[in-house]
């Protein structure tokens, strides 16, 4: 099928790409498993010498990432609306005001991943735009009894997930109804709630959203889970560009 165009919106996992935040995984682009032979030990320098040398080979990052891979496959134009930090409000309501502010526009592939649940999205005066924060990162100085008082009455995980399903029926409402094909996968949302394992509230999760979930395989439609079941060493860091060439050759047999 040809599509029109690629819209993509998510968090730092679909913005970004990391090619050593972790060098303990098993797998690794070539020159940064060259790097850790010359650096052995591991320790906190080493480790520092072969991120801060990584950087180096990130300016041409966009052709090493899944999107961008698939965007030259297909050749159709991306939108690209995906940014670190998002959260899962911020993700969809991207996707879905561009897609009402461009109604005449049919027949476009609309791929989004996932975040934390614990991601919010405020509008700032000073900023004039939303800003991302991540509760787990406020300090406890700035924020105050504000964290205390949200984590501890108003942060429910199933609330957040029954948002982020209101979210994707609307997604997918205005999809169908402007023919469009949408596909979700998600990249924090469960492995973040530590619920691989879960089977109730993966597979009602699955059932509800199945027309509309990337599957990497079998059941598999958490980005995390899929990158662990070929690096047993994973353990939640951001994907490197093997993993986005992996992405995509998963992603271009399904479309």
């Amino acid at each position: 099928m040809k599509y029109n165009k690629l819209i993509i919106g998510g968090c730092s996992f679909v913005a970004e790409i990391h090619d050593a935040e972790d060098i303990v995984r098993n797998t690794h682009p070539e020159y940064v498993k060259n790097l850790i032979k010359k650096y052995p030990n591991k320790n906190s320098h080493e480790i520092r010498e072969i991120t801060e040398y990584s950087n180096i080979f990130l300016h041409n990052y966009k052709e090493s990432m899944w999107k961008y891979f698939l965007h030259s496959y297909l050749g159709i134009p991306l939108v690209d609306l995906s940014k670190g930090g998002r959260s899962n409000p911020k993700i969809f309501s991207d996707v879905i005001n561009y897609l009402i502010e461009n109604d005449n526009e049919t027949n476009n592939l609309i791929i989004i991943g996932t975040t934390a649940l614990n991601r919010i999205s405020r509008w700032s005066e000073i900023e004039q735009d939303y800003v991302d924060l991540h509760l787990k990162d406020f300090d406890e100085e700035d924020i105050g009894t504000y964290k205390k008082l949200y984590l501890k009455y108003f942060h429910d995980d199933d609330a957040l997930l029954r948002e982020v399903q209101n979210n994707i029926n609307l997604l997918s409402y205005i999809s169908k109804k402007q023919n469009h094909k949408l596909l979700i996968f998600d990249n924090l949302m469960f492995s973040m709630m530590n619920e691989f394992n879960d089977p109730i509230k993966k597979n009602n999760f699955l059932k509800k959203n199945k027309d509309n979930l990337l599957f990497f395989k079998d059941d598999i439609f958490c980005y995390p889970e899929f990158i662990q079941s070929y690096d047993s060493n994973y353990k939640l860091s951001h994907p490197n560009r093997v993993d986005h060439k992996i992405f995509f050759d998963i992603i271009k047999d399904k479309i």
